[in-house]
């Protein structure tokens, strides 16, 4: 469905005035930039199947859960589908992404971190499933294996590397079960900033229920450069995990960041994540 179709839809049905101002470029889902007559800014996501709408009112719950505890986290407005796809309008939230941050900036997010733990509602768990599998087995989209095994010896052997490691220690994130809001790719693309302040967190597509301490384990693979941040990442992330866990998270977020910059970026990004990922499974080594 064409876009300006879908909103003139809405607009007469739910009664609002809603139009297209542009398309984000970052991220890698749909999502487009949208304004009303009063000058209020909302993001629309559109989703291309039709079965999305159940996780983005799963997603939603989630959310209301965190925002109730005080966490900036996107309102969302309006929700449905057609037949061509789900899709869902949220309020936009003030500020912008920054490729760096603050100490302070990381203190914060260590705060709104805290906020995720035990906050899910109760109910079946299959944590740590999806990160465990997609080492071992591959991913739907995203942790192929295919592009390690077929990029470079080096990269062939780094992905068994990284399935020996989470054979060796999947059993450290099975128990004792976690019941954490996860937002499953918390890096700072995510992250607004607005006046120097964290603004909000967005793009919970992936969120699910399980260990918060993952969302940690994300943001130090992506300011690993930044020494005096990924210290104290990485003290936190001792205190409130195990080596062991640690390993499971890392060996995912690996293999999720250099299958990524092989199917989709240059020579120079691909050998950057693998320099990255060898630093950091030394730092497990010798933690």
């Amino acid at each position: 469905m064409r876009l300006e179709s879908l909103l003139q839809v809405l607009n007469e049905r739910q009664r609002r005035t809603f139009r297209l101002k542009t398309r984000y470029q970052q991220g890698e889902q749909g999502a487009y930039a949208l304004v009303d007559a009063a000058g209020d800014a909302f993001v629309l996501k559109w989703y291309a199947t039709r079965d999305r709408l159940v996780q983005v009112l799963a997603r939603r719950e989630l959310l209301e859960r965190l925002r109730s505890a005080g966490y900036p986290v996107p309102v969302y407005e309006v929700w449905g589908e057609t037949d061509e796809g789900a899709y869902l309008i949220q309020r936009a939230l003030p500020g912008a992404p920054s490729a760096t941050l603050t100490e302070a900036q990381l203190l914060r997010l260590l705060e709104l971190n805290t906020l995720q733990v035990g906050r899910a509602p109760e109910g079946a768990r299959d944590w740590p499933r999806e990160v465990v599998q997609t080492v071992l087995f591959g991913g739907q989209g995203y942790c192929e294996h295919a592009s390690l095994l077929h990029h470079s010896e080096e990269t062939a052997a780094l992905l068994r590397q990284l399935q020996r490691l989470v054979r060796q220690h999947q059993d450290a994130i099975s128990t004792p079960v976690k019941n954490d809001i996860v937002h499953f790719d918390f890096h700072p693309a995510n992250i607004l900033l607005h006046e120097g302040e964290i603004s909000g967190v967005i793009d919970w597509d992936g969120a699910c229920i399980g260990d918060a301490a993952f969302d940690l384990v994300t943001l130090f693979f992506f300011l690993y450069e930044d020494e005096r941040l990924r210290a104290l990442l990485w003290r936190v992330l001792l205190e409130r995990s195990s080596v062991p866990a640690l390993s499971v998270y890392v060996a995912h977020m690996i293999l999720r960041q250099v299958d990524w910059s092989i199917r989709f970026y240059d020579r120079l990004t691909v050998e950057r994540f693998l320099h990255r990922g060898y630093a950091i499974l030394s730092t497990l080594t010798y933690t």
